[in-house]
């Protein structure tokens, strides 16, 4: 077991140990393709629909008013006022340009990213990479909608996977800031920050979680508390609409029950939850990933199709990982690893066309439960047959070592 948990980290410090130029060429042919095939969406001189609500907070912003005037801004006042300085800037225009090409740079970097736990050559990656981008249907929501979440993926995963880099400037350091201005900007992974601070290391990893968590923090406070004014218009919209109607969140399965639960409960009970649990667990950095992105999702309130890409990691590690108990098993046991295959491709599958939930909006509530439960928790369930079928270095010992480094 812990040998397939190393292996997990080895495969993405055999992709981190690829040369510069291949990861360059890799994010440009993959934004390449992706920018082909959805032209419609890209190059389109109109704003999408997000962009257009973007567009009326940032202006609503550059002239003094609330960005929260506009119904359906429901995004942080440091995001409005960067926009409205871009507006003042670069014009409408170019503020259009730079969230479309940043959204288009980030799926990049998410997707080329999450190829890390294959261990194919890099064209076999490269092409599956491109495959995705091209055909994934949360790939064209994403961006014939307009939506920031792929620029703010494209941030958040990398920053995950770097954090523990042997020099702090080049790793926890970068990694924090990067993570903190996310959470500034669009809050999708906070929890992200509270697993790195909390985790415990099960290697040579020292403090340098926690520091990246501190900055992180740190630079979270620094972007939002000069707003904390508009903070409070922010937490006084009203986006249970959105919560319930089209999104396959934990807070509208609550509700879909019967219950009322609101979304700072909701983020709290996972922080507490997450804290726990990388605490309790000295997990590799592969096994981390999963866990912070898989919690993050199930604790955001409004989660589309497109959200779900930042869970692309644990979907490509729960495959890789069945797919090597499918080649090493025999017998009965190659059987049951067969249904484990199956069973971890339907997973993905769930979360990768969970877009088609929103049909089913006036069906009956038992109805609705069962189909938005399906890509709500698969994220977290593919994470935990991650770490059940890789194992956590403690279990053989390690976790004395570990705790000790505390």
């Amino acid at each position: 077991m812990v040998k397939k948990a190393l292996a997990l980290d080895q495969r993405l410090d055999d992709w981190a140990g690829q040369g510069l130029w291949r990861h360059l060429s890799a994010l440009v042919l993959i934004a390449l393709v992706a920018a082909v095939r959805w032209h419609h969406c890209v190059l389109l001189g109109d704003a999408l629909i997000d962009e257009e609500t973007y567009l009326a907070a940032f202006r609503a912003m550059a002239a003094g008013s609330s960005p929260y005037d506009i119904e359906s801004f429901h995004y942080t006042p440091t995001f409005a006022w960067v926009g409205a300085q871009l507006i003042a800037r670069v014009g409408e225009f170019g503020t259009l340009q730079i969230l479309r090409w940043s959204s288009l740079a980030g799926l990049a970097v998410a997707v080329w990213c999450s190829s890390a736990w294959l261990a194919v050559s890099w064209a076999t990656r490269l092409t599956l990479a491109a495959a995705f981008v091209a055909m994934a249907p949360g790939v064209g929501a994403g961006l014939c909608t307009g939506n920031t979440s792929f620029a703010v993926i494209g941030v958040i995963l990398p920053a995950l996977i770097f954090w523990s880099r042997r020099s702090a400037l080049a790793g926890a350091v970068p990694s924090g800031f990067a993570l903190g201005a996310t959470v500034a900007a669009k809050p999708l992974a906070p929890l992200a920050l509270v697993a790195l601070f909390f985790h415990r290391p099960s290697s040579t990893e020292g403090r340098r979680h926690q520091l990246a968590g501190l900055v992180g923090g740190l630079t979270a406070a620094a972007l939002l508390l000069p707003m904390i004014s508009r903070l409070g218009e922010m937490s006084a919209q009203p986006i249970h609409r959105l919560s319930y109607a089209r999104s396959f969140s934990l807070q509208r399965l609550f509700a879909l029950a019967g219950f009322e639960v609101n979304a700072p409960a909701i983020v709290f009970t996972g922080a507490v939850a997450v804290a726990v649990l990388v605490y309790l667990l000295p997990l590799d950095r592969s096994q981390l990933l999963a866990v912070a992105v898989s919690i993050s999702v199930l604790a955001t309130p409004i989660v589309w199709d497109h959200t779900l890409l930042m869970t692309l990691p644990v979907q490509v590690m729960a495959l890789a990982v069945a797919a090597e108990r499918w080649r090493e098993g025999s017998g009965q046991a190659l059987r049951s690893r067969t249904y484990e295959l199956v069973l971890v491709g339907l997973g993905a599958l769930a979360i990768q066309f969970s877009g088609g939930v929103g049909a089913v909006d006036e069906l009956f509530r038992a109805a609705q439960f069962a189909f938005i439960a399906l890509p709500c928790f698969a994220p977290a369930l593919l994470s935990a047959y991650v770490l059940v079928s890789t194992g956590s270095p403690g279990s053989t010992g390690s976790a004395g070592r570990g705790r000790r480094k505390r």
